[in-house]
């Protein structure tokens, strides 16, 4: 049991390290190009990969209910619509340790929804682990100063990534539904699919298709990099989320920030001190508590 829940935490870290530097890659890439293009051909590769896949993992699967595909659609337009809209409008006006700020709220959210919708019980190593990690995520945001003034942009920023992160944990409450039911990859396959088809006909009436003539190569690699391992990220995620408690995998978000930060700074000339190393390690103690059964 151990063994295999060591996987499970691996593949955990694995989604957090992707997602962590999604931040990285997408702040450079809408530096010269639209937020909505961006986003939509990012999800069309991935759901072209999804096809095949869909069908492999649909075998011996009980068909989809008219409730479970509800909910599909509304995964596909909370989980990859709507987050990312809200997420790349709210980094195009701040910055990426600012966005990170925001994740450190979705545990709470999550756990707090979790104990609504999903009937999860609060345990006090929880709420220890719980505080470590903001604690520790405090430590990263503020760099060990409490004179913090809010910017017009970066309070644009906050309020866009906020909303992503509301639509964000609704996706995540869903998915935990269905994935109990569904193998996790058709879930985040048929989401995807529908997230795409959601945005194309915004994608139609806001952007001009035309502009794809003008990504560069370098571009075209990041958004491939974007299609593809957002598709493990998901994957590994969504699989922790059939494996163990939401809660519990919610808290795998507050690595997020540490692999961010670590990257915007060999990136992005972001500098590293010791609250950042103090914030990390408070995170990782604070996980490892609530993963904890004693």
């Amino acid at each position: 049991m151990m063994n295999k829940n060591l996987l499970i935490y691996s593949g955990l870290i694995i989604a957090a390290f992707i997602w962590g530097s999604t931040f990285v890659v997408v702040k450079e890439l809408i530096k010269g190009m639209d937020i909505i293009l961006l986003i939509f051909i990012r999800f069309l590769i991935a759901s072209i990969i999804f096809l095949p896949l869909i069908k492999i993992f649909s075998k011996n699967v009980k068909k989809l209910s008219k409730d479970a595909v509800l909910k599909l659609v509304l995964t596909g337009i909370f989980g990859m619509s709507l987050n990312f809209i809200f997420q790349y409008i709210g980094l195009s006006y701040t910055t990426v340790t600012n966005s990170t700020l925001i994740i450190m709220f979705d545990p709470l959210i999550i756990i707090t929804l979790s104990h609504i919708f999903l009937k999860e019980i609060f345990k006090k190593k929880k709420i220890i682990g719980v505080l470590l990690a903001i604690l520790g995520s405090f430590f990263l945001i503020t760099n060990g100063s409490l004179d913090i003034s809010t910017h017009y942009n970066d309070l644009i920023g906050i309020s866009f990534i906020l909303l992503g992160e509301f639509c964000w944990c609704s996706y995540f409450i869903m998915g935990k539904k269905l994935v109990e039911n569904y193998p996790p990859m058709i879930v985040i396959g048929y989401s995807t699919i529908f997230g795409v088809i959601f945005l194309l006909p915004i994608t139609l009436f806001s952007t001009s298709i035309l502009t794809l003539s003008t990504f560069s190569l370098n571009s075209w690699i990041w958004i491939f990099y974007l299609a593809i391992s957002g598709i493990f990220a998901y994957y590994f995620y969504f699989y922790g989320l059939k494996k163990l408690y939401a809660s519990l995998v919610g808290m795998f978000d507050y690595l997020i920030p540490v692999f961010s930060i670590i990257l915007a700074s060999i990136f992005l000339n972001e500098i590293i001190t010791i609250y950042v190393i103090i914030g990390g390690i408070l995170i990782v103690l604070g996980i490892n508590i609530v993963q904890r059964d004693w």
